[in-house]
C-alpha cells in the first residue's frame, strides 16, 4: 500500500466522527426551502463532509442553490472578502481598518464592480442576480448572524451582484503583489549600474518553460564583472549607517499544476494536479461543491462570493490555475501643468484632474472623508521621489477586464473548446491547465494582457508625451498556448512560461524555477512502478515532495564555510561550534521533514547572507537597494563563487563573511541555541483575519501543529501559507479523483464541518474527490 493509499484509508475511516456533530443540519423534505427565482424545484444531497451535490433544472438555478450554500456555510468569509475590496472594513470593525479603506477607497473597486457589472452581457448579469437571490435566500435561512458578525453586534447586509465583481477583486489585488515593487524599483535601478539589474533583481530569465527541457535555474544572468562593480574600490558616497531592509519573500500568491497525457495513464485519459497556494485563514479559502443540470455536471472548488467551479471537472475536461507572475499594472509618472496646478499634462496638452469625495464610515467614531484625484490613467495612489504624483493603471480594471469568461470552462467539451474560453475571458490574468478526457492537455493564460509601447513596465515613467502607454491588450489569437507536447506533460509553477522572448511583454521579474524543475524532475523519472502507468495516487504524490535542492546547495556552502574555519583556527571555540554541525548537514537528506534537525539553521544562515549582502551593498554605496529584498538566488550564487569584488565592506574575505553569518545563524536565539526538529519551527499558525477580536480568536482556533514542507518545496509549506487545497483528477474517471483541503466546509466554529477536512490535509492524506455517500437529503423550491 502507497502512503497516498494509506492516507486516504485513515482519513475516510475518520469522516464517520464527524456526523453526530451535524445532525442539526439535515434538511427538510416535506416543505421546500424557499429561493426567489428559482424556475422549478432542485434537489441537494449532502455527505458526511458537508459536501453538497445539487441537481437543478437550469444553469441559473444551479447558481442559486449554490449561492444559499455558500451564504450558510460561509457568509462571514464573503462580506470580509467584498468589504475588504470596497474600502468597507471600518464600518464593521472600527479604526484599525482604516488605513487599509483608504487604500482601496483610492483605487475606487467598488466602481469597478459597478462599472464592469453593468457592462456585462445579460446572461452574465443574469448569472450573478440569479446567484445572489441565492446568497441573501440562504443568508435569511441561517436563522443566525454568521459567527464573524456575531462577535461584532453587527448586521449582515443582503449581497448585491456586482458583490460577486468585488470578492474577484480582492483575489485580484492580492496576485499582484509583484507589480507593486516598480515604486522602489525606480530609484534603485537609476543608481544601478545597468549591467547589474538582472542578477541583483533575479530578473534574469528563470527559464522551465511548461513543456521542453528546463534551462538554467534562474541563472542566465551572469554575475557583473569588477568593471560593473567593485566594491573593493567604490568612491561613491557610503551612508554612515543602513537601516535594515525587507528579507525577500519565499512564499507569494502561486500555485504548482501540472498535466500528463493520457498516453502515459493507467486508464488513458489525462490526469490533472493543481494545489493553489494562498496565505491560509480561518474559514479556509474554497468551498467543495458538485453542480449539476441537464448536460452538466461539475465537480470541483467553488469560492464563496462567487457562482461556479474554479477549480475541477466537468467529465470531459478538468482545469485548474497558478498565478501568472506578470506585470499587470503601471505607476505613471504624472506632470503636473506648470501653468495650472488643477491639471495635467497628456499627449496633446493637458487636462483637469478629476476627483472624486469618498466618506468612510467607522465603527464608533466619526466617518473620515477621503478626496481621490483621478486622471485618464487611473487614481493618483502616491507620489515618486521627485513628488510627482503617481497614477495607477491595472488591467483588471480597465473596461473590460472583469467578467464571467471563466464561466465558459464549466461547459467546455474538448481541451480546445475549454483553451479559448481561458484565453478570452477577463480577471486576474493567469496560467490555465487543462486535461481531456481523451488524454490530450493544453495551457494557456487568462485576463487580459496590456500591449506597452515605449517602455518595459519595469518601473514608473511619464506618459504625458504618448511614446510610453498601453495600446489596447493581445488578442485572443495571439495568446500563447501550448497543446499535447511531445514530452506528454505540462508543468506550471508561477515559472516563466516559456522562453524568454516569448512572454517578454508579460514582465520581467519571474520567480526562480525550484518548484517547476522538481515537479518536472518527478514525471520525467516516471511512477514508482517502473513497470506501471501514472494513476491518480502516484500523480498525487508528487504535490507532497518535500525534498528542498536549494537549500541543499545552502547546506554544501555551509560544510565548505565549516572546512574552511577548520583550516584557519581548529582550536577556536567558534570552530568547535561549527564542527559540530558537520555530521547533522552530511547526514541530511534535503527533505523539509518535521524531524529534520538542519532546516532551520539553514533557513536561518541563507536569510542572514542575503540581509548582510543586500545591506552590505546599500553601505557601500547604492542606498536604495536597502528599500529592496535581494533575492535568495542571487544571494547563493554568489555564496557559492565568492567573487572579490562583490564581498560588501568591511569584510575582506568570504570564509570570515560566511562564517560569521553561520555562527549567528548558530547562536540565533530563536533555536534556543541548538539544533531543532523541523516541525518546530514549521507549526501550523493560521489566524482569522478578524482575530484580533478576542472572540474570534477564541473561537476561531486552529492546533498549531507541525508539518513537513517548506517555501522552495513542491510542498509549500510554511505557519500562515501554503496549499489552500490539492486535487488530482482525470476527466470521466472523478470517483478515482482526489482532493484535500484545510478546515472544513463551514466557517462555523461550532458546526462539525468546520475542521473535519483539516486532519487528512495536513496528514498529507486524501479524500475522494467525487462526493461520498449521502448523509442527508434538501429540496429547494420557489416561494409559495
Amino acid at each position: 500500500m502507497t502512503r497516498s493509499v494509506a492516507a486516504l484509508s485513515v482519513a475516510l475511516s475518520a469522516i464517520g466522527t464527524s456526523t453526530l456533530a451535524i445532525a442539526g443540519r439535515a434538511g427538510r423534505d416535506d416543505i421546500p426551502t424557499p429561493i426567489a427565482g428559482l424556475s422549478t424545484e432542485a434537489g441537494t444531497t449532502i455527505d458526511a463532509l458537508g459536501i453538497p451535490s445539487i441537481a437543478a433544472g437550469s444553469e441559473l438555478d444551479a447558481y442559486r442553490v449554490e449561492g444559499w450554500y455558500h451564504a450558510r456555510d460561509r457568509f462571514g468569509a464573503m462580506d470580509l472578502f467584498r468589504r475588504a475590496a470596497a474600502g468597507e472594513l471600518a464600518e464593521w470593525v472600527g479604526a484599525a481598518a482604516v488605513p487599509a479603506d483608504r487604500e482601496r477607497r483610492t483605487l475606487g473597486l467598488r466602481g469597478v464592480a459597478e462599472r464592469s457589472f453593468a457592462a456585462l452581457p445579460e446572461r452574465s448579469r443574469s448569472i450573478l442576480e440569479a446567484y445572489a437571490s441565492g446568497v441573501n435566500a440562504g443568508l435569511v435561512a441561517r436563522g443566525k448572524p454568521p459567527a464573524e458578525h456575531a462577535a461584532f453586534a453587527f448586521g449582515a447586509s443582503p449581497w448585491r451582484p456586482e458583490d460577486t465583481l468585488l470578492v474577484i477583486l480582492s483575489l485580484a489585488w492580492r496576485l499582484n503583489e509583484d507589480s507593486l515593487l516598480e515604486t522602489r524599483l525606480g530609484p534603485a535601478l537609476a543608481e544601478l549600474p545597468e549591467g547589474a539589474h538582472a542578477f541583483l533583481l533575479g530578473s534574469g530569465g528563470s527559464e522551465a518553460p511548461v513543456a521542453g527541457p528546463a534551462g538554467p535555474d534562474g541563472e542566465s544572468a551572469p554575475i557583473p564583472g569588477p568593471e560593473t562593480i567593485d566594491l573593493r574600490r567604490s568612491d561613491r558616497e557610503t551612508p554612515h549607517e543602513v537601516p535594515p531592509g525587507p528579507d525577500a519573500k519565499d512564499t507569494k500568491p502561486g500555485s504548482n499544476a501540472f498535466a500528463i497525457s493520457g498516453r502515459l495513464t493507467r486508464h488513458g485519459s489525462a490526469i490533472l494536479a493543481g494545489d493553489m497556494h494562498l496565505a491560509l485563514s480561518i474559514p479556509g479559502v474554497w468551498y467543495r461543491i458538485e453542480l449539476a443540470w441537464p448536460g452538466t455536471r461539475l465537480i470541483g472548488f467553488s469560492l464563496p462570493g462567487v457562482p461556479g467551479i474554479i477549480a475541477g471537472s466537468n467529465g470531459q475536461v478538468a482545469w485548474t490555475f497558478t498565478n501568472l507572475h506578470g506585470d499587470f499594472l503601471d505607476h505613471v509618472i504624472i506632470e503636473v501643468d506648470p501653468a495650472d496646478p488643477t491639471r495635467y499634462l497628456v499627449p496633446d496638452g493637458s487636462e483637469p484632474f478629476g476627483s472624486r469625495l469618498e466618506s468612510i464610515a467607522v465603527r464608533g467614531g466619526k466617518a473620515e472623508s477621503l478626496e481621490v484625484r483621478t486622471t485618464r490613467w487611473g487614481p493618483v495612489v502616491g507620489a515618486d521621489a521627485a513628488g510627482r504624483p503617481l497614477a495607477l493603471r491595472w488591467s483588471v480594471a480597465d473596461e473590460g477586464g472583469l467578467d464571467l469568461g471563466l464561466l465558459g470552462l464549466s461547459t467546455a467539451r474538448t481541451v480546445d473548446e475549454a483553451l479559448d474560453a481561458a484565453a478570452s475571458s477577463g480577471g486576474p490574468p493567469q496560467n490555465i491547465l487543462v486535461a481531456g478526457r481523451d488524454g490530450r492537455i493544453g495551457w494557456t493564460v487568462s485576463g487580459r494582457l496590456p500591449v506597452r509601447r515605449g517602455f518595459d513596465g519595469l518601473v514608473p515613467r511619464s506618459w504625458t508625451d504618448g511614446r510610453c502607454r498601453w495600446d489596447g491588450v493581445v488578442a485572443t489569437a495571439d495568446r500563447p498556448r501550448v497543446v499535447d507536447p511531445p514530452e506528454g506533460f505540462l508543468v506550471s509553477a508561477n515559472q516563466r512560461p516559456l522562453p524568454g522572448a516569448s512572454v517578454a511583454s508579460m514582465g520581467n521579474l519571474w520567480p526562480a524555477t525550484d518548484r517547476a524543475v522538481r515537479i518536472r524532475d518527478r514525471i520525467t523519472a516516471g511512477p514508482p512502478d517502473a513497470t506501471a502507468r501514472w494513476d491518480e495516487p502516484s500523480v498525487a504524490d508528487i504535490q507532497l515532495d518535500t525534498l528542498v535542492p536549494r537549500l541543499d546547495r545552502w547546506r554544501r556552502v555551509a560544510l565548505r564555510t565549516i572546512d574552511a574555519a577548520a583550516d584557519s583556527d581548529p582550536a577556536s571555540d567558534e570552530f568547535r561550534l561549527l564542527a559540530s554541525l558537520r555530521e547533522p548537514l552530511r547526514r541530511w537528506d534535503g527533505h523539509a521533514a518535521p524531524d529534520a534537525e538542519v532546516v532551520e539553521l539553514l533557513e536561518l544562515f541563507r536569510r542572514a547572507c542575503a540581509r548582510s549582502l543586500r545591506d552590505g551593498l546599500a553601505a557601500a554605496g547604492y542606498p536604495t537597494l536597502k528599500n529592496l529584498p535581494l533575492p535568495d538566488l542571487t544571494a547563493l550564487r554568489l555564496a557559492e563563487s565568492r567573487p572579490a569584488h562583490w564581498l560588501p565592506p568591511p569584510a575582506t574575505e568570504w570564509d570570515a563573511f560566511l562564517r560569521d553569518r553561520l555562527v549567528a545563524a548558530t547562536r540565533d536565539p530563536r533555536t534556543g541555541g541548538s539544533l531543532r526538529p523541523w516541525g518546530e519551527t514549521n507549526r501550523l499558525a493560521i489566524a482569522h483575519p478578524l482575530s484580533a477580536n478576542p472572540l474570534i480568536k477564541m473561537r476561531m482556533a486552529v492546533p498549531t501543529d507541525p508539518q513537513p514542507g517548506h517555501a522552495l518545496a513542491v510542498r509549500v509549506a510554511t505557519p500562515g501559507f501554503g496549499a489552500s487545497q490539492r486535487m488530482t483528477v482525470a476527466p470521466g474517471h472523478e470517483p478515482e479523483g482526489l482532493f484535500a483541503m484545510p478546515l472544513g466546509q463551514s466557517g462555523d466554529p461550532l458546526d462539525g464541518h468546520f475542521l473535519d477536512h483539516h486532519g487528512a490535509w495536513l496528514a498529507g492524506g486524501w479524500l475522494p474527490f467525487a462526493a461520498g455517500p449521502v448523509e442527508t437529503t434538501r429540496r429547494f423550491g420557489p416561494p409559495s
